[in-house]
């Protein structure tokens, strides 16, 4: 019980036939002459790959900065609430007046002044970025003053 394909193949190798090697001999000169066209559009498009994998790369670097500048603002942000939150158990324990809406207005006062020393050291592309970021989030960008 042989297939088709099996029997035929067995008939053709009893009998070589010079016009099948022939038909061969034409389906393999096709197939270089796609190969050849392949190779040639992959070169010729080879330029515009590369130009976009530099895009990728960029990309990443940029979201890298803005990755380390999300964690440097998220660390200071802890920093200051923690140094903020002692002043005011220090103040409450002194039994003084709970003033700490003048402590906040100081703290943040500080904050900016740091923000607004980080914000000279990133360029303005990256800048729009963490703009973008800090928009993204739905929460103001605090680099920006009221």
């Amino acid at each position: 019980m042989e297939t088709e394909i099996e029997q035929f193949r067995k008939e053709q190798l009893r009998k070589p036939d010079a016009a099948l090697y022939r038909v061969y001999d034409l389906y393999l000169e096709r197939l270089k002459a796609q190969t050849l066209k392949a190779e040639e559009a992959i070169e010729k498009i080879r330029p515009e790959l590369n130009r976009e994998m530099e895009k990728v790369v960029e990309a990443r670097k940029r979201r890298h900065v803005i990755e380390k500048l999300k964690e440097k603002y998220k660390n200071n942000y802890n920093y200051d609430l923690r140094r903020m939150e002692r002043k005011i158990m220090e103040e409450v324990n002194r039994g003084k007046s709970l003033s700490s809406f003048s402590i906040l207005a100081e703290e943040g006062k500080k904050q900016n002044e740091i923000l607004e020393e980080d914000q000279e050291y990133i360029p303005e592309r990256e800048q729009d970025l963490v703009a973008e970021y800090f928009k993204q989030l739905g929460i103001p960008d605090p680099r920006k003053k009221s």
